[in-house]
């Protein structure tokens, strides 16, 4: 079984003697070589962390396990957050393996069921209110602060900590940093995380190429999205739960200040245009969409000459 992030990073992590040592046996998820994507886009080496390999199935779990054991470090015994996928079904799960209550405010009609299944069967309270995410999360930072309770949203910096640990992973196995990072982009977390990890790695950084669905690009078009469209599926119009971030809010002020030469923005085609090529490469990519999201940007970058669009 894997060690887990709070056990195998510990001298990386804002940890103390009274910090408990939660897993469901998260991080060390494998490096998938992709030499057929690698020659489509023209690099020498093309690899693809698979992050569905963690124990609720996104990136999410590395952060949530520091969030969660942090929360039960300073006595708190009930979380919140405010989701529509992800996020809600790593909560839930490492709440109910730390003993601590957790509260779901997702936003009325904009959720992905099946994660909202998994904080369900994990004991999740689920809270609907109107209105977007934006909504959703002044409202559980509201409750949070006057409750005195643990608000595990990405604002929470430990949050950060735990998903920079996939810097760590990405470096031991290739023996360095690699030379670009690309990567999906809602409210810009998890490239900070990314960006913090190498960071603290020192040496080489590589250049980060984030990307975000075209109809929630905050940072790409400068200006909040009233009303996000994400293409979850063909014909969905569901409503991510980064997409509406504003990048001019506090929280967010801070993950978009990384020396411009290694921001780069650019925005995703729409499904149509990538859901072919996820078939072509379904044997490659063990059936993972997301990462062939990733390819068609780069794809696009490289026909354009990596025209993209700098905040």
């Amino acid at each position: 079984m894997r060690r887990g992030v709070l056990a195998r990073w510990a001298s990386r992590l804002p940890l103390t003697e009274k910090t408990p040592l939660l897993t469901l046996g998260e991080g060390d998820t494998p490096l998938v070589a992709a030499p057929s994507l690698a020659r489509d886009v023209g690099c020498a080496e093309l690899w693809l962390k698979f992050e569905g390999q963690n124990p609720t199935g996104s990136f999410k779990d590395r952060g949530m396990v520091v969030a969660v054991a942090k929360a039960l470090e300073a006595g708190l015994r009930s979380a919140v957050c405010a989701s529509t996928g992800n996020t809600s079904a790593s909560a839930a799960a490492y709440c109910a393996a730390a003993g601590i209550a957790c509260n779901v405010v997702v936003p009325e009609g904009k959720v992905a069921l099946g994660k909202m299944a998994q904080a369900v069967a994990h004991g999740a309270r689920i809270v609907v209110l109107r209105g977007n995410f934006d909504a959703a999360l002044v409202r559980v930072r509201e409750v949070a602060a006057r409750r005195g309770i643990a608000l595990l949203n990405s604002v929470n910096p430990h949050r950060i900590e735990g998903q920079k640990t996939a810097a760590f992973e990405v470096a031991e196995a290739l023996g360095r940093a690699p030379d670009v990072l690309a990567l999906p982009v809602g409210n810009a977390g998890n490239i900070t995380a990314y960006w913090r990890g190498f960071t603290e790695l020192g040496g080489q950084r590589p250049v980060l190429l984030g990307f975000q669905a075209a109809g929630a690009a905050p940072l790409v078009s400068g200006s909040p999205v009233a009303r996000p469209d994400c293409c979850g599926s063909p014909g969905s119009r569901r409503t991510s739960a980064a997409g509406s971030w504003s990048p001019f809010s506090p929280d967010t002020g801070s993950r978009i200040r990384s020396p411009p030469s290694t921001r780069r923005l650019a925005q995703v085609p729409s499904w149509t245009t990538t859901r072919p090529r996820w078939r072509q490469r379904s044997h490659e990519i063990l059936h993972r969409p997301r990462a062939v999201l990733d390819v068609e940007p780069r794809r696009r970058l490289r026909r354009d000459r990596h025209r993209a669009l700098r905040p």
